[in-house]
């Protein structure tokens, strides 16, 4: 699965590494007549999958993005 991350502010790019992008585009997985798995309906989109939160120390904190959550169904916790 691609990846993508996004810093929210400036000052959490502690690193100064480069944001990566990426357009996934997610569907629904149905059944056909046959019985195999084939893409349905557009289920979402998400351009990145990580969203910065903070930088401490040298550590960065991160977050899913709403967007990838939505689109795969993911939950904030496990």
């Amino acid at each position: 699965m691609a990846k993508g991350i996004k810093f929210t502010k400036p000052g959490h790019n502690i690193y100064k590494i480069a944001e990566s992008s990426v357009d996934v585009v997610l569907y629904w997985q149905v059944k056909d007549k046959a019985g195999k798995l084939v893409d349905g309906k557009e289920r979402g989109r998400y351009t990145y999958t990580f969203e910065s939160t903070a930088a401490y120390g040298g550590t960065i904190f991160w977050k899913y993005s709403d967007a990838f959550l939505n689109a795969s169904s993911n939950r904030v916790y496990k």
